[in-house]
């Protein structure tokens, strides 16, 4: 099993996190990158990055964020690339995996975006969208 935590902004809540510690569940966390995001302060991203970091099986993982820029910068054009290379340095770990959900998509761009990070970063292993919006 693989649990993906979304919205880790907003509480310091631990609880399921250390559940899934003590359980040895695969988890990745979804940390927005404070630097691009207005929904989540250093303080807390760093603590989420802590408690996320040093496990075999528990990945921090990138929160793709879009309350930047109308339309939003990070969903378009080579957006998604440069806010993952950002992240890398503000976040402190290298990012593998990103995801995004509800309002933060713009189709066909978001998919053009995404083919953009794939060709510049072979890092990346998915950087998922779970909802639509055109």
């Amino acid at each position: 099993m693989l649990s993906f935590r979304h919205d880790v902004h907003g509480a310091l809540d631990f609880d399921f996190l250390d559940y899934q510690l003590q359980n040895l569940i695969a988890a990745s966390y979804d940390i927005e990158d404070p630097a691009h995001s207005t929904n989540i302060s250093e303080a807390m991203a760093a603590e989420w990055v802590a408690r996320t970091s040093g496990h075999s099986f528990i990945e921090p993982a990138l929160h793709n964020d879009s309350s930047i820029g109308d339309p939003p910068v990070a969903i378009r054009g080579t957006g998604l690339y440069e806010h993952v290379r950002n992240a890398n340095a503000n976040l402190g770990f290298p990012v593998y995996t990103g995801g995004r959900h509800a309002g933060g998509h713009l189709h066909p761009e978001t998919l053009d975006a995404m083919d953009y990070l794939y060709e510049k970063d072979e890092r990346i292993l998915v950087s998922a969208p779970s909802a639509t919006t055109t």
